[in-house]
């Protein structure tokens, strides 16, 4: 599945309130590609809330720091960073060992409006592998699969059996949500985030 297939050029997008509503945009179509490869796996699927293998204390992009900020609160935030280090009650199942602090007992307190990356946990993930050289690179035509083992049992980790369709095209993904982090960084509410690739998604104060 690819959300990145109907890409449109960024240009124009020099707006806070355009960058916004394109990422909005790009998370629509994320969320519907995720739908499609949730239905085509549904058999193998064991993701439910109260399962927070995947949940662990990530950096995001400052455009998708930005936009949580901006929907909980810079309050909130803060708050949420000094209980960031707590850890999900003993119900949950196959707790991370160092969890998000948007975890609220095995269940995501800001799941309408969580990162992109968090949206295609649990699937068939596919990367492009680059390999370089002293010259650069050398070749960028080469894949991998990453999955999560608690759904997809039985695979071989050397040779995995998922096709093309079955995997989620990360690598269209992160063109795109980086684009649109560049744009942000050019408005007047990205500047303070000059020279940071990653933010940690509950860092109240980045």
């Amino acid at each position: 599945m690819n959300p990145g297939g109907n890409l449109r050029p960024l240009r124009g997008v020099d707006r806070l309130a355009d960058v916004l509503d394109r990422y909005r945009e790009l998370a629509s179509r994320v969320d519907a590609g995720v739908s499609h490869l949730v239905g085509a796996h549904r058999s193998r699927m064991k993701c439910a809330a109260g399962c927070a293998a995947c949940c662990t204390r990530i950096s995001v992009l400052p455009v998708e720091w930005y936009i949580v900020r901006a929907v909980i609160g810079a309050d909130a935030m803060t708050d949420l960073n000094e209980k960031s280090n707590s850890p999900p009650r003993a119900l949950v199942s196959h707790p991370p060992p160092n969890p998000c602090g948007f975890l609220r007992d095995g269940v995501c307190s800001i799941y309408r409006d969580r990162p992109l990356v968090c949206r295609v946990h649990g699937l068939p993930l596919r990367y492009r592998v680059v390999s370089y050289d002293e010259t650069g690179v050398v070749s960028d035509d080469a894949f991998t699969t990453v999955w999560c083992d608690l759904n997809f049992t039985g695979q071989d980790p050397n040779r995995p059996t998922f096709t093309d369709g079955e995997c989620f095209d990360m690598n269209a993904l992160n063109t795109e949500l980086d684009a649109l982090n560049a744009a942000f960084l050019r408005t007047a509410a990205g500047h303070r985030f000059a020279g940071k690739h990653g933010v940690f998604l509950c860092d109240g104060s980045a």
